[in-house]
């Protein structure tokens, strides 16, 4: 069987390559190790085009990247012209490999008479991407029973079967693929942990200090807010016998990078914290090398597997991460690392259930994150304790690495796909509605450990009484204008909060957040 993609290669000798990272990585990587392990007998790219013009620079961009990716020896993938996938379509099999928005289209190839029958397997990543509707739409339209949908975690599984449920509910349209969850992986000989004195002499980091590090996409509006793990590095860093680095690293947005470190000023001197844009792989490799624990707290609903808690892994570092979407399919908490409860706000959702279908410009996802709170108390103690405990340290991160090894090799994933190709049904080609609006807090309000409510109740935190005490002073960070009311009014009379917040007073839920955000407010649990 061949496999055929829509998806080019893109070269990373761009200053800026739109395709570096996310799922267009993940998309290339999957590729590359479904051919070298031979799972599929050849990849045909067809370019995305038919004109000659951007053929020609496609080619040229798909060729250097090859290059890049593959070296000059072994399988490779082959580019071809749009205009021969219907000859390729009658004289081999295929089966189409789709990042989501080529699956519907790919679906309408299937009417053309003569063309062997193919299946398509959509590999989903981010589940609620504005212009994916008409994708859900046409692939309850277009797919048969023999395509598979195939989601990286649980939870992107249980959103992605939320979303057509819906789309059937609305349109009385029933997508026949069979859903079905694979991770993503990585080649674990690629990651050779380096001396960690070299690496941290190369860094320039003490060798006696303590280094954490988050490594993913500089962005509150796609990956997540950082500023609480800024707030917490500071709280450890008060404390602790030793000098404390945390080191943020990923695709740049420096306007972010300026704002964390701003934020980091503000709260005093104690942490030394460090952000790198766009850092190589070699960078990556001494980063990984030169740390103690690596730390991701993610709060974004494009978010659902999580690479770099694999790479982490590999390096034998254990991982605190959210408890978000698949990051708790990735780490065993208590045995790889810990996983950070998230509280998932229901009246953010309601808005953004209202209101997603008019905005353009995937805010959406930004503003849900901002009210989604990883709990900052237990991202302290997580923290605290394995830098207090080498053992502790030592014995996750070893457990982490076999973890991956043993599931997340790319070895091991593309035998799932082996597997999944192997039985798929020849279906041959060819030839349903309540009013409602698809309901984030159904959809999404899974990914987090819980949702919260009036129920829950509100307490400061001694960071709060501190700030409280310290008033008037300028706000640090996003701490919304009424913060000095709601504290003193939940150091004097939490029942009122309570009430407020049982009356579903946005206003009120925002304020909150932000300051459970900020870890000047915790929950009860």
């Amino acid at each position: 069987m061949i496999l055929g993609s829509l998806i080019s290669y893109e070269s990373r000798q761009h200053t800026q390559p739109v395709n570096s990272f996310g799922k267009f990585v993940a998309h290339e990587q999957l590729i590359k190790y479904l051919l070298l392990n031979e799972v599929v007998s050849g990849v045909d790219v067809f370019a995305p085009t038919l004109l000659p013009r951007l053929f020609q620079q496609y080619h040229h961009e798909f060729d250097r990247a090859i290059g890049e990716h593959f070296g000059s020896t072994g399988p490779r993938p082959v580019f071809k012209a749009l205009g021969e996938l219907p000859t390729a379509l009658r004289s081999a099999n295929y089966c189409f490999l789709s990042s989501g928005f080529e699956s519907h289209r790919l679906g309408q190839l299937r009417y053309t008479p003569g063309l062997k029958p193919f299946f398509i397997a959509t590999l989903v990543h981010a589940v609620h991407w504005l212009e994916l509707l008409p994708f859900y739409c046409g692939l309850a339209v277009t797919s048969n029973a023999s395509d598979v949908i195939i989601t990286t975690s649980t939870a992107a599984a249980r959103a992605f079967k939320h979303v057509m449920e819906w789309v059937t509910a609305v349109s009385d349209k029933v997508c026949q693929a069979e859903i079905v969850t694979i991770p993503l992986g990585i080649d674990t000989e690629s990651f050779p942990c380096s001396d960690r004195a070299t690496a941290r002499s190369v860094l320039r980091i003490p060798q006696e200090a303590h280094l954490l590090l988050y490594v993913g996409r500089l962005s509150e509006e796609y990956k997540a807010d950082l500023e609480p793990l800024i707030r917490v590095g500071h709280r450890l860093a008060k404390t602790s016998p030793r000098e404390l680095h945390l080191i943020i690293a990923g695709q740049d947005s420096q306007e972010y990078s300026e704002r964390l470190l701003r934020l980091s000023h503000e709260l005093g001197a104690e942490l030394h914290l460090t952000c790198i844009g766009c850092p190589t792989d070699t960078v990556k490799h001494l980063l990984y090398s030169a740390c103690d624990v690596f730390i991701s707290p993610v709060d974004n609903i494009q978010e659902s597997f999580g690479i770099a808690l694999l790479e982490a892994m590999a390096y034998s570092l254990p991982v605190i991460a959210s408890d978000w979407s698949g990051y708790r399919d990735i780490v065993r908490d208590g045995l790889t690392g810990f996983l950070v409860p998230t509280y998932w706000d229901g009246a953010a959702g309601d808005l953004a259930t209202m209101l997603s279908p008019l905005d353009v410009t995937h805010g959406t996802h930004s503003y849900l994150a901002h009210h989604t709170v990883v709990d900052t108390d237990a991202l302290y103690v997580a923290t605290k304790t394995l830098l207090e405990n080498d053992g502790l340290r030592r014995d996750m991160g070893a457990r982490g690495r076999q973890r991956v090894m043993d599931q997340y090799d790319w070895r091991i994933v593309t035998a799932h796909y082996r597997e999944l190709f192997q039985t798929r049904p020849r279906a041959p080609n060819y030839g349903r509605s309540p009013g409602r609006q698809l309901d984030h807090n159904d959809t999404f309000g899974g990914y987090a450990t819980c949702t919260l409510d009036g129920s829950w109740s509100i307490e400061c935190t001694e960071e709060g009484r501190e700030w409280l005490g310290s008033m008037p002073l300028k706000r640090p960070g996003r701490l919304p204008a009424m913060s000095g009311e709601l504290l003193r009014i939940v150091s004097e009379q939490p029942s009122l909060i309570s009430f407020w917040l049982r009356a579903d007073q946005l206003r009120y839920w925002e304020s909150v957040v932000s300051l459970l955000k900020a870890g000047l407010l915790r929950v009860v649990r």
